[in-house]
């Protein structure tokens, strides 16, 4: 079956509530089309018609056009609904939408209804970009939590609550104790970000990225690696010591090498498959990331040369160049999209 039939048969209740109107026959071509109630007209011109006989449906079908009903410019116009079909919600938007395509809102259509011009703007804004800063605001946070009591590396990576609570410069670090039998320091980056903008539900596409501006870098603990994490702080606009343990170990990007990374430069993780589906969890309220050694992440303990040390430093959400989340999505109006397949049309 071509495509025109196709979508002729998915939009069929459609089509079908348009032929009640006789200047939609009329622009089909056929004055004298009349599709009863309960029933469906096919792209082959047929009407389904449903009649009620004693308590029993019988299905009736008969020809009622000459030529199927479906040509070049309605599918054109069947094609762009089924574009934007998750964003209708009734069927009078449907209507409305389709009309819009066809070329008809000023054929005897209802001049009382909401300018079509505006509303077909605000369904076909699925291509939507987000961009956000994790800014100390009443809302979001970024601050990195660091445990500086020189001990086992069970000691540093199993404690419940971090010694302090800052803006780095060191936002992710590990370091060797001088006598390389232990760990002196361990640093945690913490961040909320304000996705209100992109409604609950939305879908994220393309590749979304978590830039950060790297001012420094050190890595004479070899092979380390940076991670962005799931957080799970107590709030979403403060980061406090017993914090610490809060996050997660799943990569939400792809890991970052310290060797990879370019100082006096944004440095992009590409947030993958976990990454995404954080994102679209938290649309329309506060998304939680946060920032670790992938030795960290893993409890995989480096092996330990004295004084040695792995760490970035970066600019934090108040700093000249904050970190930046970018994200293409595609937002659901309004809650639950309308079911254009249903039955139960008006």
């Amino acid at each position: 079956m071509n495509e025109s039939r196709l979508l002729f048969r998915k939009y069929a209740p459609l089509i079908t509530s348009l032929t009640k109107h006789q200047w939609f026959c009329d622009w089909l071509g056929d004055n004298t089309l009349k599709v009863p109630i309960n029933s469906r007209l096919f792209p082959s011109g047929t009407i389904e018609v449903l009649e009620h006989d004693k308590n029993k449906i019988l299905l009736a079908r008969y020809r009622g056009t000459t030529a199927p009903v479906y040509g070049n410019k309605l599918n054109s116009a069947l094609y762009s609904l089924d574009k934007v079909a998750v964003f209708l919600k009734t069927m009078e938007e449907a209507e409305r939408f389709f009309l819009s395509r066809l070329g008809l809102l000023k054929h005897g259509y209802d001049k009382d209804l909401l300018d079509f011009a505006s509303l077909r703007a605000w369904f076909l804004q699925y291509a939507a970009t987000y961009t956000g800063n994790p800014r100390d605001t009443a809302a979001t946070i970024d601050k990195r939590i660091y445990f500086n009591t020189e001990g086992t590396w069970a000691s540093l990576h199993d404690a419940a609550t971090g010694t302090a609570v800052d803006d780095g410069p060191d936002s992710i670090r590990l370091t060797v104790g001088a006598g390389a039998t232990t760990w002196t320091t361990m640093a945690r980056y913490f961040a909320t970000l304000d996705l209100t903008e992109t409604g609950a539900n939305a879908d994220v596409t393309g590749s979304p990225t978590y830039g950060i501006f790297i001012t420094a870098k050190t890595e004479t603990l070899a092979s380390q690696s940076l991670r962005l994490t799931p957080n799970t702080q107590a709030s979403n606009d403060a980061v406090i010591t017993a914090d610490y343990d809060q996050l997660g170990t799943a990569a939400q990007a792809t890991d970052l090498t310290i060797a990879g990374v370019t100082t006096s430069a944004v440095n992009n993780w590409t947030l993958n498959a976990a990454g995404i589906a954080t994102l679209e969890a938290a649309a329309g309220g506060i998304v939680k990331l946060g920032g670790r050694m992938v030795s960290d992440a893993d409890n995989a303990e480096p092996t330990k040369v004295a004084s040695k040390v792995a760490d970035i430093s970066f600019h934090h959400g108040n700093g000249a160049t904050p970190p930046l989340l970018t994200f293409e999505y595609t937002p659901v109006a309004g809650g639950a999209p309308f079911n254009l397949m249903s039955k139960y049309w008006p």
